[in-house]
């Protein structure tokens, strides 16, 4: 049998910047997730101030053990894979595969594009995601896929979810 491939993205689903929720909802974490990638010394404090939700990490560790894949997809840029692997090691996030965003200048549709081609490479069952953009868009492109997409809010409706899928 085949294993099961798990596709997370690390910003608001394994881990956060404060205030990240309200950023969120002002509809800015985009752009300081940007701005930041944009600055060398602007990364190493972003993975140093980062924080984990340690209940995906504990859920990400158990499906670890029970055999599956886990592949990070994340709009991290690919420059600073290094920075984001030590702050994975660091934290004893088990990821087996990590795809990064190669262009610092892309929009928000090169964005779209990105996640999707990587799920489909990584032939991802199942992808999470806390941005309902993200996840719609994904929902309506890999309809058929055979991939469960699932927008996670950080909420105990949000673990369940994941839960029935194990």
């Amino acid at each position: 049998m085949e294993k099961k491939v798990w596709g997370i993205d690390l910003d608001g689903v394994v881990a956060g910047l404060p205030y990240y929720n309200f950023c969120k909802r002002l509809k800015i974490d985009f752009f300081i997730v940007h701005c930041l990638n944009r600055l060398p010394l602007m990364s190493r404090f972003f993975y140093r101030v980062l924080r984990v939700n340690q209940k995906i990490v504990e859920l990400l560790r158990w499906v670890a053990e029970s055999g599956c894949k886990i592949v990070l997809i994340t709009g991290h840029i690919t420059k600073d894979e290094r920075l984001l692997k030590a702050f994975l090691r660091r934290k004893r996030i088990p990821i087996h595969e990590i795809r990064t965003l190669r262009n610092i200048q892309s929009s928000m549709a090169e964005y779209l594009k990105f996640k999707l081609s990587a799920i489909i490479e990584a032939r991802c069952d199942l992808y999470i995601d806390d941005r309902l953009s993200v996840v719609s868009f994904l929902r309506k492109e890999l309809i058929g896929s055979g991939c469960q997409i699932i927008h996670f809010k950080n909420n105990t409706a949000s673990f369940l979810k994941i839960e029935k899928r194990l």
